[in-house]
């Protein structure tokens, strides 16, 4: 497994975070928290199973202990967290299917000029120079669901089911340079806190250019 997927054992310095989390995971009950999130919950061996872009989870119930399914490894401390959090916020409500960029929900406007800065802007350059037919391999390799064409590329995939990440590339000319956006569903905000959306924004982009990296 690759180095930027593995994360500590240890929860320093996010004690207090976890705390809190692990309170509002354990205030609901496994039958809840599946109705929710739409993750199969395995009552024998007390984990709920979770498909997160390319990975394999193992979310364990009552103490919110993370690893990649059938190891003893942990993911990085912020995306247990945010999946975490996720698993006692998410809301049994449907997906709207209607696509809108970090700063159209509530609150968006706070954090997206990090956002351009750390993600969308970088993106955009990482598109510029990859190989786009080895970046639209790459995303079909990584459970996104493809779509468009090489210069306009579209990649759809899943942080949990009930939060769907889209992204969008699209190659520059001579007037304008080459860009990205991140979207996700409508609904976002009833299931993820604004601040833990601008992690799912950094996740997506790393793992999309981690794995680019590693190609040959």
């Amino acid at each position: 497994m690759q180095n930027y997927l593995i994360g500590p054992e240890q929860i320093t310095p996010y004690e207090d975070a976890f705390e809190e989390s692990i309170r509002r995971f354990q205030s609901l009950t496994p039958e809840e928290i599946a109705k929710n999130t739409g993750c199969t919950y395995h009552h024998k061996e007390k984990y709920f199973e979770l498909q997160c872009f390319h990975k394999d989870f193992q979310i364990f119930y009552p103490d919110g202990n993370i690893l990649y399914k059938g190891t003893s490894i942990n993911p990085p401390i912020n995306w247990r967290l945010i999946i975490l959090n996720s698993f006692s916020s998410t809301k049994n409500i449907p997906l709207s299917h209607q696509w809108i960029s970090y700063k159209e929900q509530p609150g968006g406007n706070v954090f997206y000029p990090s956002i351009i800065n750390t993600v969308i802007n970088p993106m955009g350059h990482f598109y510029h120079q990859a190989d786009k037919e080895k970046l639209a391999s790459l995303l079909k390799s990584l459970k996104f669901e493809v779509s468009g064409t090489i210069d306009r590329l579209i990649a759809t995939g899943y942080f949990t089911p009930k939060i769907p990440v889209q992204l969008r590339f699209w190659a520059g000319d001579e007037d304008f340079p080459a860009g990205f956006q991140i979207l996700f569903d409508k609904t976002l905000s009833f299931h993820m806190h604004i601040e833990d959306s601008v992690v799912l924004c950094s996740m997506a982009a790393d793992i999309v250019r981690n794995e680019y990296s590693l190609l040959d």
